[in-house]
């Protein structure tokens, strides 16, 4: 709702909101992207499947999402949401939560974590 709310709003004032442009990434590097993480009481994973990433929250249904870049991803049905990944020897080891107006938010993989 925030997001058609946005793009009327920049309608409105004659500056329409630009779509990002998903990247082309080699399937390597997107499992490098594979990831797992507490999200409050859920668990979000982070999965490759048939060489597209989706999100899955929880037990809820998993989500696309797609590459702006080799380490940066974003969700297309929430474009203002981009997950920015840190890489340790081809591996996430940190993903940096970006939003439109929202404070960066930085989640380490604990170094226990199995890849999902």
């Amino acid at each position: 709702m925030v997001e058609l709310i946005k793009r009327l709003a920049a309608l409105t004032i004659g500056q329409p909101l630009t779509e990002p442009t998903p990247a082309v990434v080699s399937a390597a590097a997107l499992q490098a992207l594979v990831w797992r993480h507490r999200s409050g009481d859920a668990l979000r994973t982070i999965r490759l499947q048939d060489g597209h990433l989706y999100s899955v929250l929880g037990e809820g249904p998993p989500g696309l999402i797609q590459p702006l870049s080799p380490t940066e991803l974003f969700f297309p049905d929430n474009s203002d949401l981009h997950l920015r990944f840190t890489l340790e020897a081809g591996r996430a080891v940190a993903v940096t939560r970006l939003s439109d107006g929202g404070s960066p938010q930085v989640i380490l993989r604990e170094p226990a974590e199995s890849t999902p």
